[in-house]
């Protein structure tokens, strides 16, 4: 089919927040990293953070969910036993987990706690500002405090990195020893100082082998002997501060003020190091680097976070959080701490000869809802005549109403949109649908309940299943006068629910051997899963009854079989699915590098409608957008307005007391 058959409306508008990487943890059990960000905008410690999750299992890896930590601020960052711990700078402690909602607090001490480390079991320790080292242990989910090690008066623990014998500890001009069992300190190992009055810090930490890695403000990564304290080598490569240190194996990659990340490999002749390769693939500092899988996870003060092997590297796709309501043109964007409402441009009836069209009317910001209190948003939705509109953050569910309604083209210009708060309901959702004039929603862990918008202040609990996770992802479809309901869980659960039955079906997946990303009803009831995969990405669920009881159950079978999905698409090879919709049109859905494909029905098969790939550079650069149906052969993209200003602030040494 020809490409000008598709109209493709691109629109702009989504404005990128700027967020920095602080740092980061791998959970290898769960295939799960924890990436901690705080906001690049604000007067120091009045900057939001937010601690994000995502799903490394496969490649590519996907967005689970966010949680806020308000003005708390992560300095580390660790995971013991499926627990993800923080630690901040008022000198407690966070505990949390993936599949329940909130966090455990747990005060350590009055002054920040600048590092975390941990080896095995669930014994860990944190570094203060005070200069201790403190031995904890997590029983049960608590933090229990044990002995505490203090490495000198004066001195600031800023680094940290244990094995199972011993912890070190990183300071100003020294890295102390510390025996894990008897706490007491064994040796003093001295860094020196490239000029006299500059101290030297040792920024990171981390055990090779027998070995102990150091990174300092020198630019050195060296090698010592933790038996006796010699230092065995130093490489002096980067031109400013190693902020970051990660070992994998045999290796350690090293990076910071200087973006190089530098590989070092252990060779033969140990305790012999060399370096094994340059990736040149940051612009700014590199403050996070974690290894899993055969891949590399690095972040800094660039707002997007990079994966990357020995073939290239490719960043981390969030898509825009955006609905779209077809009747109206209206475009609901997700930020934060606010909503946005856009009446799409209208484009001319007739394109030009390069097949573009110009815009008749342009893009109108209607409105812009902030959150109550100032919190942090989880989810929202509008209804398909915009009328009402839900939003939650981690305190209420809100629920709004609009004259949007009213609105049409004629009266844009003159009009003035009215709001009105219809209820607020002291539980949060995690994810929210409308269907027609009910708002669908799950909460806690796990909860499935509904509202009517007319008795917003009754709502009715449809179904509860206990210890399921928390729902990430909705979906209400509307068949033979009855809902069903499709849920995605952070334990990566695809549920279901019929409203002729209370029973809450747990779909069996095991044909899917990569993690569930997103899923849609088809117009048949049907369920279209989406799988971080390339090669088979898409399944349908379809619900049959089988035995002798008629029992009902799915049947899994993966879509337009045949030929591998970036081969049916004409994807290129490192290209991926990132989102997609459904309707009675058919299947629209991008990729991650921006392409667009239509897969429509075609007699009894389908086809795929090819809209065209845009060049990108070697680098397959990644363009986060969503993408939505606005009727037949027309397709909405909600696109980055373009990316956010890299942040010009350099690694300040302010935070420890330093200019």
């Amino acid at each position: 089919m020809a490409e000008e058959e598709v109209n493709i409306h691109r629109a702009a508008l989504f404005e990128n927040e700027a967020y920095v990487v602080t740092c980061m943890a791998v959970d290898e059990l769960q295939g799960i990293l924890a990436v901690a960000r705080r906001a690049d905008y604000g007067e120091g410690s009045q900057r939001e953070s937010l601690l994000e999750f995502w799903n490394i299992v496969k490649t590519p890896i996907f967005h689970v969910k966010t949680r806020s930590l308000s003005l708390l601020g992560v300095e580390a960052l660790i995971w013991i036993n499926s627990y993800l711990l923080s630690s901040h700078l008022d000198g407690s402690i966070l505990i949390h987990q993936l599949h329940r909602p909130g966090s455990l607090r747990v005060q350590v001490c009055p002054s920040p706690l600048w590092t975390l480390a941990a080896s095995s079991g669930s014994r860990f320790w944190a570094g203060s500002d005070a200069g201790g080292v403190f031995f904890l242990t997590l029983v049960n989910g608590e933090v229990v405090v044990g002995k505490t090690v203090n490495i000198g008066f004066g001195s600031r623990v800023i680094s940290l990195a244990a094995n199972e014998k011993v912890v070190a500890a990183g300071s100003i001009d020294k890295i102390t020893i510390v025996d894990c069992n008897t706490s007491k300190i064994l040796r003093t190992l001295h860094i020196p100082r490239s000029e006299k009055r500059k101290p030297t810090i040792a920024w990171s930490l981390g055990f090779l082998n027998n070995m102990l890695v150091s990174g300092d403000s020198r630019g050195c990564v060296s090698f010592w002997n933790i038996e006796n304290g010699a230092l065995i080598q130093t490489y002096e490569k980067h031109q400013a501060d190693v902020l970051s240190l990660c070992v994998a194996g045999d290796s350690v990659y090293a990076a910071g003020v200087d973006p190089t990340i530098i590989h070092f490999t252990c060779v033969q002749d140990y305790p012999s190091v060399r370096i094994t390769n340059f990736r040149r693939i940051h612009l700014n500092d590199v403050r996070a680097l974690v290894f899993s899988g055969g891949r590399l996870f690095s972040g800094g003060a660039e707002h997007n976070f990079l994966l990357s092997t020995f073939e290239g590297c490719q960043g981390a796709v969030k898509v825009p959080v955006a609905s779209y309501v077809p009747k109206k043109g209206l475009i609901l964007y997700q930020y934060t701490k606010y909503l946005i409402i856009w009446l799409r441009g209208s484009p001319e009836p007739t394109s030009t000869k390069d097949g573009k069209f110009m815009l008749l009317e342009e893009p109108v910001k209607l409105a812009k809802i902030a959150a109550p209190r100032n919190e942090y948003i989880i989810s929202s939705a509008i209804n398909e005549d915009g009328s009402v509109l839900g939003l939650s953050t981690s305190k209420s569910l809100n629920l709004y109403e609009t004259s949007l309604p009213k609105l049409s083209r004629d009266n844009v210009s003159s009009f003035s949109i009215a709001i009105r708060k219809l209820a607020e309901l002291d539980f949060y959702a995690s994810c929210m649908a409308f269907l027609e004039n009910q708002l669908f929603f799950a909460t806690d862990s796990l909860k499935i309940c509904s509202i009517d918008c007319n008795r917003p202040e009754v709502p009715n609990t449809l179904t509860v299943r206990e210890n399921s996770g928390e729902g990430t992802l909705i979906r209400v479809f509307r068949r033979n006068d009855s809902y069903q309901i499709a849920l995605l869980t952070t334990r990566n659960e695809l549920l279901y629910k019929s409203e002729e039955s209370s029973d809450l079906y747990s779909l069996d997946l095991q044909k899917l051997d990569s993690p569930l990303m997103d899923v849609q009803f088809t117009t048949s009831g049907s369920l279209l899963v989406l799988c971080a995969s390339r090669e088979h990405a898409f399944f349908e669920c379809t619900l049959k009854a089988k035995g002798k009881n008629k029992k009902n159950c799915f049947l899994v079978e993966e879509f337009a079989s045949g030929k591998s999905t970036n081969e049916l698409l004409r994807l290129s090879k490192r290209d991926y699915v990132q989102c997609f919709q459904t309707s009675q049109w058919g299947i629209c859905l991008v990729s991650a590098c921006g392409a667009v494909r239509l897969l429509v029905p075609y007699g009894e098969k389908i086809a795929v409608m090819y809209t065209g790939f845009e060049e990108r550079s070697k680098s397959e650069q990644v363009q986060p957008c969503s993408i939505s149906w606005i009727e037949k052969k027309s397709v909405l993209l909600s696109l980055l307005s373009g990316p956010s200003e890299m942040s010009q602030e350099g690694f300040s040494l302010r935070r420890f007391g330093r200019k």
